[in-house]
């Protein structure tokens, strides 16, 4: 029961420490965005985000500076053509009330951002035409747009077990949505450059990096927040690792990992990102997904060295 209550709390940890393993050198797996010869449906220029369910960890969407929403099947490493058809068709076949064909989804308007909801049932998506859309994972239709940051949104996530989605933009901003109630709730201000990243687990407590080189906790009901320091260059990616440790990425090459309670990093890997524009990093540390320069998707299973062990001993547990 005492185990129950945790898992259900978000606050049970497991310790895998001693479970990672060296990969072979071939154990990753990859997936090329080729151009699809009939037209959209496979990426044609740079990925920019990728978003694995937590439901049904089988299944990646994929967002590209082409515009292009793509569903993944990662078992069969295929596209799934029924959700990416379906989410195409919508994207360059929609006409505006007014008659123009000037909308959101054209080859011009890149997306930024991917997040899956806890279910995973709703996919959302963002970009620089400044909206928020939301998808249908199931049949890939289009449910609703939301309107309301003044930049391109650069980040996504939605709260564990909840339909609460937070979104991040260029605007300096991170807002909060109801997609239960397809409303908008908030905003939150602090940062003094543009947002890059914005993660969010159990509790309503927001982590974001930036471009201004800081890190923030967001506790949203008690309207506080708490600032790190420590890169050097402005933030690319963040993610919390338990509620009260997260993972930070940035352009001067490093991952740091930070706690809550103290101001400095617990521990900051150098050069840790070099080959690599940017990383995506998932919350329980068993599957990285990265996306380097070149279209495609790359998997990379855990991998087992003395900094990152160093790194994770400091906490010697992750979330379940």
């Amino acid at each position: 029961l005492k185990v129950d209550a945790l898992v259900q709390r978000g606050h049970y940890q497991r310790r895998i420490v001693d479970q990672l393993q060296v990969p072979a050198p071939t154990s990753s797996s990859r997936l090329i965005a080729r151009p699809f010869k009939a037209g959209g449906g496979f990426h044609r220029t740079s990925l920019t985000g990728v978003a694995l369910s937590d439901v049904d960890q089988t299944k990646a969407f994929t967002v590209s500076k082409d515009g292009a929403l793509v569903g993944w099947d990662l078992e069969s490493m295929r596209r799934v053509n029924s959700f990416t058809g379906r989410v195409t068709d919508h994207m360059y076949n929609r006409i505006t009330p007014g008659g123009s064909d000037l909308h959101p989804y054209k080859r011009h308007s890149c997306l930024l951002a991917v997040a899956v909801s806890g279910d995973g049932n709703l996919v959302a998506t963002g970009g620089s035409s400044r909206l928020i859309s939301v998808w249908d994972t199931r049949s890939g239709d289009h449910v609703q747009d939301f309107p309301g940051h003044k930049g391109p949104v650069t980040g996504l996530t939605f709260q564990s077990g909840t339909n609460q989605l937070f979104s991040c933009s260029d605007d300096r901003s991170i807002k909060i949505w109801s997609l239960d109630d397809r409303a908008y709730i908030e905003t939150l201000f602090g940062h003094t450059a543009q947002v890059t990243a914005v993660d969010c687990l159990r509790k309503e407590r927001v982590v974001s990096v930036g471009s201004d080189r800081t890190c923030r906790i967001w506790k949203v009901p008690e309207e506080s927040q708490l600032m790190f320091k420590g890169h050097t260059a402005s933030g690319d990616t963040c993610k919390f690792v338990n509620q009260t440790t997260f993972v930070s990425g940035s352009q001067d090459g490093s991952l740091s990992l930070w706690s809550m309670f103290k101001k400095k990093a617990v521990h900051t890997v150098r050069n840790a990102t070099a080959e690599r524009q940017a990383r995506a990093l998932t919350p329980a540390l068993a599957r990285h997904a990265s996306r380097p320069a070149e279209a495609g998707l790359a998997l990379w299973p855990p991998v087992r060295t003395p900094t990152s062990l160093q790194a994770a001993q400091g906490t010697g547990a992750l979330d379940s």
